[in-house]
């Protein structure tokens, strides 16, 4: 770090590093990249062992009315970064904030759905292909939300948008 540069912790394993310098996405993401590859050499504990660290980085760029704004962004990019696997960094992306509402949303959603009982059981038979017999069966809890109707079942772990 330069000596303009300030370093903290803001608690157990999260520091903060704020840098005055220009807003450009590509001074941060150098920095972001060097910080990463520094912090990948093994630490020397002192018994003669060394430990090997990860860090995962989020950085968030721009002009912020509020330092909180500026943590908060900070947070959901690092989110980002840990989500993608860890040992890198991320860069803040305004539709980070959409994903997160989209969280949120599902929660209460979620939340609704239990108390107005919208679940509900599907049975599913299982086919013996060479006899064509029903072998058995399977139990599926479906959604029936509301407005969207039946909630298929996704690979996806993305919830879809709610139309604007």
């Amino acid at each position: 770090m330069r000596d303009q540069d300030t370093v903290g912790r803001l608690g157990g394993d999260e520091f903060v590093v704020l840098v005055e310098s220009s807003s450009e996405d590509s001074a941060a993401d150098i920095l972001a990249d060097r910080l990463v590859e520094a912090l990948r050499e093994p630490v020397d504990i002192g018994t003669g062992a060394e430990v090997n660290v990860t860090v995962s980085i989020g950085v968030a760029v721009g002009q912020y009315s509020t330092p909180d704004g500026l943590l908060r962004d900070a947070d959901l990019a690092l989110y980002a970064a840990k989500a993608a696997g860890r040992d890198r960094y991320s860069l803040f992306d305004a539709s980070m904030h959409a994903d997160v509402e989209g969280r949120v949303a599902l929660e209460m959603d979620l939340a609704e759905a239990l108390k107005s009982e919208q679940f509900f059981l599907l049975y599913q038979p299982i086919f013996d292909l060479a006899s064509g017999r029903i072998e058995g069966l399977e139990a599926l809890v479906r959604w029936r939300h509301p407005v969207r109707g039946i909630v298929p079942r996704t690979s996806s772990s993305r919830w879809p948008r709610r139309a604007a």
